[in-house]
């Protein structure tokens, strides 16, 4: 392999070189990219795990580009006949977001914060850096809970602002905006640099009637009041059964927050039903770049019956007796387009049937409902 993908693995200052066998995935909306290297060499080599033992710091480099910055997870030595084997997991530092809580006694409410100022904060207490991008100076209430692996409070935090998260090969959290990982629009076409496609449809999760309903405030006070009870509601044109999905929103809201929030998650799973996955030859672009999540990609693609533009869900650089290769996931913008989703989510199959909101003049909104959930 040319020096420009040559995979090299650092530890305490040692260099580590010829793997057979590599596969790194980076995601969205996952806080952590791991990556498993593997080599096998005659048993008469020198011990191939020496220095590389779990729990100690790592870097990984393909070329001169950082790809990952963490830990070593898991080492595995094998031997067979006149072989000895080892592979070793490593994982980004930002995996003690994903796992651990925040530390016992540390701030975990914030009263008129901003979101990166939050999240900041949270990462820091495992001494991980931060990479925000335009999120905005307003300032919230923000918890998180004491006890239990960070991740899913993190992600709640993320989600309710409309932003996607991801880490960097330095081992650092990247929160943007969909999208704004790059300015350009890189272009995937069939019979030039795709080696295989494929477009999966799965409606599993689309509805034809998306309903989010909720209480409006009680105009004495900012309590919710359950005598002024609201709804918002989007129909898909586009499905024929006569499918109902119905979100409950706690707290005091508005009928345009319920209207808005019942837009965002049909245009959520319908983007998110249609998804891609390529297989490219090779880890980098045109222009050398690897390929990274977030990414904008135009794909002209006349065998799957598309054009358009989409969003990199995931990247999982692959190295064996094949040669490498990079495998893109991708769906539609849309698809990561969800803000402030309700704690409490819908009531599905029979259970939808007992739902009764009052509007205004005491009428009922639904009449009948299907069953899924989104």
């Amino acid at each position: 392999m040319d020096k420009k993908n040559e995979v090299t693995l650092f530890v305490n200052g040692e260099r580590y070189r010829g793997w057979t066998s590599v596969s790194l995935t980076a995601s969205l909306m996952s806080l952590a990219r791991a990556c498993t290297l593997s080599a096998t060499r005659s048993s008469t080599s020198d011990n191939l795990c020496k220095g590389i033992e779990p729990g100690l710091s790592a870097q990984l480099k393909i070329g001169d580009d950082v790809v990952l910055t963490g830990y070593i997870v898991k080492n595995v030595l094998s031997y067979a006949a006149d072989d000895i084997s080892i592979t070793i997991e490593i994982k980004s530092k930002t995996v003690d977001l994903e796992q651990c809580s925040i530390p016992y006694g540390k701030e975990h409410s914030w009263k008129n914060s901003s979101i990166s100022s939050v999240i900041e904060k949270i990462a820091g207490y495992y001494g991980i850096g931060v990479i925000s991008n335009n999120l905005g100076k307003e300032r919230k209430s923000i918890d998180i809970e004491a006890h239990g692996p960070l991740f899913s409070g993190l992600i709640k935090i993320i989600k309710n602002n409309s932003l996607l998260v991801t880490d960097d090969g330095a081992g650092r959290l990247v929160i943007m905006s969909i999208g704004s990982a790059t300015q350009e629009c890189r272009k995937l076409e069939s019979g030039k640099n795709i080696l295989e496609g494929k477009r999966e449809w799965d409606t599993e999760n689309v509805f034809k009637h998306y309903v989010v309903i909720g209480q409006g405030a009680d105009p004495n006070s900012e309590r919710a009041n359950p005598g002024n009870a609201l709804k918002g509601q989007s129909n898909n044109g586009g499905m024929e059964r006569d499918r109902w999905i119905v979100m409950s929103q706690t707290g005091s809201r508005t009928a345009a927050e319920l209207q808005k929030r019942a837009d965002l998650l049909m245009t959520n799973s319908i983007g998110g039903a249609d998804k891609f996955t390529y297989k490219l030859q090779g880890w980098r672009q045109a222009n050398g770049d690897l390929w990274e999540p977030g990414m904008k990609v135009y794909s002209n693609d006349s065998l799957l019956d598309f054009s358009g533009c989409l969003i990199v869900e995931s990247v999982t650089y692959t190295l064996d007796q094949n040669g490498s290769t990079t495998v893109l996931s991708l769906k539609a913008p849309e698809a990561f387009t969800v803000t402030d989703l309700p704690e409490k989510e819908a009531v599905a199959g029979t259970k939808i049937k007992k739902v009764v909101a009052k509007i205004k003049n005491g009428t009922t909104f639904l009449s009948k409902a299907g069953s899924g959930k989104l």
